[in-house]
């Protein structure tokens, strides 16, 4: 009797239940071969990377303002008028300061993901193939396709999540 009382399996208290081969011990219960992240965890990685956003939206901005000739130079554009991608500044400014004021984050990763559509679109008429700098064009298109998909990932957790972060938010 004594045997059974001290073997009772890796990693186990009296009262839990004995661990499957194959399953990792979770949070809250088993999942077949992966473990489940901590949703702590979870909202702080989102978090960081909300904040990266952020500062990338707003080091992008300033960029655009200070130099449009050498943004659009390096995007393949160099027609496009310093005007709109000063205006495109002023747009990514807005959005990193909203992001990193942590009101309402969600809404305003939602306007980056819409903004880098509209910087997609603008790109597009740059990519016919008479453009000598097309190749830079791409790469820019691609670019701004990742950071749009990053956003967007980013922008579907806090807005699936919005409701339980304001309630910790006000605690």
């Amino acid at each position: 009797m004594a045997t059974e009382s001290t073997q009772q399996g890796y990693g186990q208290r009296t009262g839990e239940p004995r661990m499957l081969p194959g399953a990792l011990r979770t949070r809250g219960g088993y999942r077949r071969g992966r473990a489940m992240q901590p949703q702590r965890s979870e909202r702080l990685q989102s978090q960081r990377l909300a904040l990266g956003l952020g500062w990338f939206s707003i080091g992008l901005g300033v960029t655009q303002l200070v130099a449009p000739h050498v943004v659009a130079r390096m995007t393949g554009t160099s027609r496009n008028p310093s005007g709109l991608i000063r205006l495109i500044g002023l747009r990514e400014l807005a959005c990193g300061l909203g992001i990193l004021s942590q009101r309402n984050t969600g809404a305003w990763l939602q306007a980056r993901v819409a903004g880098d559509l509209m910087d997609l679109a603008l790109l597009a008429p740059a990519l016919r193939a008479d453009n000598p700098a097309r190749g830079r064009c791409i790469a820019a298109a691609a670019a701004v396709a990742t950071v749009a998909g990053r956003d967007d990932a980013v922008a579907g957790w806090f807005g699936r999540h919005a409701r339980r972060i304001r309630c910790e938010h006000r605690r």
